[in-house]
């Protein structure tokens, strides 16, 4: 009795072993074919046709508006390589020998800066397509006073601007790669015309320090341009 329960137990268990076998099979044998029938496809493609099988809608997208940009003009990407790294490696790919930037969109407010790197284009991924905008500088709407720009300071700085009108207004202070202080969102402060830095904050900051600031108004679409000043 307890032989045959062994052999029920043995041959249950082949039967389910073979059971998984055949059902592995009906699930892949499909996949593989249809990957051998892609790889196979695939040797006879050109390169373009290569591309456009891999990237689809973006490389499509892509190409059609490159075609309508001079040869000679660079463009900026607002989104920097992170969940849309991908993207960012493709437009290089296609778009050399011009060159594609990717650095803060307050960058944009220094005409200097952009017109030194020949950037007329914006580019923004959207969910199955790259929109390529035209860059147009503006001139800034608040005139700054103080601190001058490229200023070497050893104490708080007190921001000063020419207000258009009554405000509010808020200040931002950024590094070369990120928004790091807004007056408005952080500190939950509205400003009219000047914002003295406390001196804790101050004392955060490294030596030799460069920090970049602007203003903007709270209510309106009105900025300053982007200004620099260094930490003595």
């Amino acid at each position: 009795m307890r032989n045959g329960g062994k052999s029920y137990t043995r041959m249950l268990f082949w039967l389910l072993l073979a059971a998984q076998f055949i059902l592995s099979l009906i699930i892949l044998v499909p996949i593989f074919y249809e990957s051998t029938k892609e790889f196979t496809a695939s040797l006879t493609l050109t390169t373009e046709q290569k591309q456009i099988s891999k990237y689809g809608h973006f490389y499509r997208s892509m190409k059609d508006y490159i075609r309508q940009i001079p040869a000679e003009d660079n463009a900026v990407i607002f989104e920097p390589p992170g969940e849309r790294a991908a993207f960012f490696w493709i437009l290089n790919y296609f778009f050399l020998p011009r060159k594609i930037y990717t650095f803060p969109e307050y960058f944009m407010l220094d005409n200097d800066f952009t017109a030194k790197r020949g950037i007329k284009f914006v580019l923004i991924p959207q969910e199955k397509r790259f929109y390529f905008k035209r860059h147009v500088p503006r001139m800034p709407d608040i005139m700054t006073k103080s601190p001058v720009n490229f200023d070497t300071l050893a104490y708080p700085p007190l921001f000063s601007w020419v207000a258009p009108d009554t405000g509010p207004y808020s200040l931002s202070l950024c590094s070369e790669y990120a928004e790091v202080l807004n007056t408005y969102r952080d500190l939950e402060i509205l400003l009219t015309d000047r914002w003295t830095m406390p001196q804790g904050y101050w004392s955060s900051i490294p030596r030799g320090q460069k920090v970049y600031w602007f203003v903007r108004s709270v209510d309106q679409d009105m900025t300053s341009g982007l200004m620099v000043f260094y930490k003595k």
